[in-house]
């Protein structure tokens, strides 16, 4: 893989720029201390709100609410409240900083298959293409999984 882009557990982008600027760009706006599960949490939210000639109204907006692990300074919960509803996403952690196998990340394979990377990529990269792998474990509110090529050959595909 040329380009690896991932985000886990970390829902500010805090291994990329300053607390300062977390809150800034994203205004983040602290709300207290609360408990989850016996567990003291931090409370963060944020306001995203959007103009659209798609929306029906032509304005939507959600609210993102992080409890954040007072001990660990882990998410472990995301709320996000839009126009249509409300989504919980809850987060486990087992095995913290421990290494992963190469094996855990293997596609699945029927005994005595053998996969080729023509199974993943249909077409040869080119001199100036690169693959990427693009991981966002929705701990910032979006989770998402790609896997592709990019270059100057390449249309990107919507997503």
């Amino acid at each position: 893989m040329t380009d690896i882009y991932t985000s886990v557990a970390d829902p500010f982008g805090l291994t990329g720029r300053t607390v300062e600027s977390a809150v800034a760009k994203e205004r983040l706006i602290y709300e207290g201390q609360t408990q989850l599960e016996g567990r003291s949490c931090y409370r963060v939210q944020s306001w995203i709100v959007r103009q659209s000639q798609n929306e029906p109204s032509g304005v939507s907006a959600f609210k993102l609410e992080w409890w954040i692990d007072a001990e660990t300074f882990l998410p472990v919960q995301v709320v996000r409240y839009g126009t249509y509803g409300c989504e919980s996403f809850r987060f486990r952690y087992e095995r913290l900083n421990q290494s992963l196998p190469d094996a855990a990340f293997q596609p699945p394979v029927e005994p005595g298959a053998q996969v080729k990377s023509s199974d993943w990529f249909e077409r040869k990269l080119g001199p100036d293409d690169k693959r990427f792998l693009t991981i966002q474990d929705g701990c910032e509110g979006q989770m998402s999984g790609r896997l592709g090529v990019r270059g100057p050959a390449v249309q990107p595909v919507p997503g």
